[in-house]
């Protein structure tokens, strides 16, 4: 269901309707990111509320959803009538769902935004494809809106607001001084609180952004 500012999605409806019925009104990075999340006969028997409560791993349609500031309606089967909408990001403490008892997840809702530029890549580090998103929009040659996410490797997604917030109201094309600073920037997020990820991923992903912010 779309609204004025937003799109509705009940949770239960299957990957391959959301793809066949979103084609054209979805967010296209949204669209890339449902076909990427299984083989198609997978999608035709898992749901958008499954695919965001994936144990273990923060997916790639996770990361998207919550890169266009999701916000997920949960419901109570116990106590009629009662319902609350969280961002889609609270929906995990410490790598677990905050459902409590009776509770499900009954849609998701999605801002209405279009973008100027989005992208998408992934790479592939040890056994898991990690993947990049960013969307952007410009105005009079600088930057009005710039966020990126990464997922698919672990119990969290990687944002960061400063490195965004810096990007607010930046002169394109990216000057190569500035370019070198955000490399830089990023860089050390990966290295500081994402050692996790192996040497190659971090250089990679580094290399990925700075072909992002190329294209704005």
């Amino acid at each position: 269901k779309r609204g004025e500012r937003y799109f509705d999605i009940g949770s239960e409806v299957t990957i391959n309707s959301l793809i066949s019925k979103g084609q054209n009104a979805l967010p296209a990075i949204l669209i890339n990111a449902l076909k990427d999340c299984a083989l198609p006969n997978v999608r035709n028997i898992c749901t958008l509320g499954g695919v965001i409560c994936a144990p273990e791993i923060r997916n790639n349609v996770y990361t998207v959803l919550s890169l266009l500031n999701a916000k997920v309606e949960i419901s109570s089967s116990i106590a009629a009538g009662t319902r609350k909408t969280i961002p889609l990001q609270q929906l995990y403490k410490d790598g677990t769902l905050v459902l409590e008892s009776g509770e499900i997840i009954s849609r998701i809702r999605i801002p209405y935004e279009e973008y100027d530029v989005s992208v998408f890549k992934e790479i592939k580090d040890a056994d898991k494809w990690i993947c990049f998103y960013g969307i952007a929009n410009t105005f009079k040659n600088s930057v009005s809106v710039c966020k990126f996410a990464i997922g698919n490797w672990g119990e969290s997604i990687i944002k960061d607001k400063g490195i965004e917030s810096s990007l607010i109201d930046q002169k394109i094309p990216v000057p190569e001084k500035d370019l070198e600073i955000l490399e830089w920037q990023m860089m050390n997020l990966l290295e500081t609180e994402y050692s996790v990820l192996s040497p190659y991923a971090q250089r990679a992903l580094t290399n990925i952004f700075s072909d992002f912010l190329k294209k704005l």
